[in-house]
């Protein structure tokens, strides 16, 4: 039984997959979720590309030359972390969420231990292993550093 599961959140299908599987775990039992979303430089571009849902005006809202780019990031990432927290409430499991900057794998670590998880819970897009090489995976660096066990949800 886990009592604090950490979820890495970034507002995309296979983040709500990893999310509905924590809240799954998390039913019926005295575990409480800690939600995290990590942005960092131009993240923003990142998210979209993984199926995050994008507002219309996204080219003007967040254009790296706008005055209120950085502003608009992060309100944007609370946004859609503000209706997950509302979803895990929902199902009756106390939520803790979290929208920090940094490099995800490095927060993600650095509040597991924060907050002593007993399980992080983070979705993969299943990336080639030359996109690995090239970008890295979150979830590949959170199983190596981990403080805890690390629940991988995939596409399917």
């Amino acid at each position: 039984m886990f009592k604090k599961i950490l979820v890495a959140y970034d507002g995309g299908d296979i983040s709500m997959r990893a999310l509905d599987k924590a809240i799954e775990l998390a039913k019926d039992t005295p575990a409480e979720i800690h939600l995290i979303s990590v942005y960092g430089e131009n993240d923003i571009q990142a998210l979209r590309l993984h199926g995050t849902q994008y507002p219309a005006n996204a080219n003007e809202l967040f254009h790296p030359g706008s005055e209120d780019y950085k502003e608009a990031e992060k309100n944007y990432i609370t946004l859609f972390q503000v209706e997950s927290a509302e979803r895990v409430r929902q199902a009756g499991i106390p939520v803790h969420p979290i929208v920090t900057k940094g490099k995800p794998h490095q927060a993600i670590v650095e509040h597991a231990k924060k907050v002593r998880a007993c399980l992080i819970v983070t979705g993969t897009h299943n990336q080639g292993t030359a996109a690995k090489l090239l970008l890295g995976s979150v979830a590949d660096s959170l199983i190596r550093h981990a403080p805890c066990p690390v629940m991988v949800v995939g596409e399917k």
